[in-house]
């Protein structure tokens, strides 16, 4: 049997036309902090970078579960959705299942024709590419990652793709915590640009495909926050296991308004754990919390529980236990005293400041999403330079005057 390198859903036509959004990677992490977002107002397709398990999760056999496939190894099914486990703050499981509109690989020659050749000739438009490679992925352009993103968009500038998006802009979204992502996948497709057309405008085209993405692709800061793993004896890790959808999974800064507008409905970003950020200073903000409130005090309370011989976070989920009471205390204070002074000093809201504590401080509790204080602790000095660093900074150059000494974690 001839193994099928693209299924698509009966949802998004047989060809694929309805689909207007694309995701570079299938890693658990896009798959439930992005693509569920995507996947409530677009049609999102899936494509892995390497191998194929997770197209192959849709296609078991010849029956295709009352699908039915072609000699272009194409597969059509009736519906194509994965499931998101999500652990919630009372130890109970609930499962979301997502809906895709293609799943594919570029694993292979013939599955990344399917869809620079194939499904993007046959597409109306494209609104949104989500990017799901790491740090590794993005420290060269030269990387496959990078060299497959400027292909597709080399693909849509040639066939000239719309985009219905307000400006008519691609947006690119990356989910890893690389900083200034965005800037950084534009300086390498810019340099990859030449490569793949020489700065020369093409046949029908006004400009060179340089200045296409200089113009019609919009490349977005972000930031991601949501603690994943994988279910239990899942086949190859497959199926997320999640906390709660943090307040902050997702943050955009979309400077240019470019994102499509449905994106803008605080409804959905509150559903969904996205905020839309329009000046990189409130992202900065975001990172900036994120690294002071959640993993300042998680360096500083791990230190602190690894010397009282307690060897993972989730020991805080203990109420009845008087050493989670006396470290919480601890924390409360920690913040309250040091890292909240700190932050408004460098000119954070107390109110944006008490709000990240407030979500940190419930996801730090969670019964399933404890972590070994042993690995946190792990190149500590470093940590605490990154992490704690910027508030002691703040408090010595500052008029605030504490005794920045009396909490264990700042005087290590």
């Amino acid at each position: 049997m001839t193994a099928n390198n693209i299924v698509i859903s009966h949802s998004a036509c047989s060809n694929g036309q309805k689909i207007d959004a694309i995701c570079l990677g299938s890693g658990r992490f896009l798959r439930s902090v992005l693509v569920p977002f995507l996947s409530s107002n677009s049609k999102p397709a899936i494509f892995q970078t390497r191998g194929r398990t997770f197209l192959d999760s849709f296609v078991k056999d010849e029956e295709l579960n009352g699908g039915s496939c072609s000699n272009t190894n194409i597969a059509v099914l009736p519906s194509l959705c994965y499931p998101v486990d999500t652990i919630e703050f009372d130890g109970n499981t609930t499962t979301s299942n997502i809906d895709i509109y293609a799943a594919g690989s570029l694993g292979t020659p013939d599955g990344k024709s399917q869809l620079m050749n194939n499904l993007l000739s046959n597409m109306n438009g494209v609104s949104v590419i989500g990017v799901g490679v790491t740090e590794a992925g993005m420290q060269s352009a030269d990387n496959q990652c990078m060299m497959d993103l400027t292909q597709l968009l080399y693909e849509i500038f040639c066939l000239k793709l719309m985009c219905p998006n307000p400006n008519g802009r691609i947006c690119i979204v990356n989910t890893d915590n690389v900083p200034n992502n965005g800037d950084l996948i534009r300086s390498h497709i810019s340099n990859n640009a030449i490569k793949f057309s020489g700065g020369e405008p093409r046949e029908g085209r006004k400009g060179s495909f340089g200045d296409f993405i200089r113009t019609n692709v919009a490349f977005l800061n972000s930031m991601v926050d949501r603690i994943t793993s994988s279910r239990p004896n899942s086949k190859n890790g497959l199926v997320p296991l999640c906390e709660p959808l943090p307040a902050k999974a997702l943050v955009i800064c979309d400077p240019g308004k470019d994102l499509p507008r449905w994106m803008l409905d605080e409804t959905d970003q509150l559903r969904f754990g996205v905020k839309i950020r329009q000046i990189q200073t409130d992202l900065d903000t975001d990172i900036s919390l994120k690294l002071r409130v959640a993993n300042g005090t998680h360096t500083a309370v791990a230190h602190v529980m690894a010397l009282l011989s307690l060897t993972n976070t989730e020991a805080l989920c203990d109420s009845s236990s008087p050493s989670s009471a006396v470290i919480l205390s601890y924390l409360d204070s920690l913040y309250e005293t040091q890292i909240l002074p700190g932050a408004m000093n460098d000119g954070i809201s107390k109110n944006e400041a008490d709000a990240t504590w407030d979500d940190w401080r419930q996801r730090l509790m969670h019964p399933k999403f404890g972590l070994s204080t042993f690995f946190i602790t792990q190149n500590g000095a470093a940590k605490c330079g990154i992490r704690l660093g910027p508030t002691i900074r703040s408090l010595v150059t500052s008029s605030f005057r504490n005794d920045i000494t009396k909490d264990p974690p700042l005087s290590v």
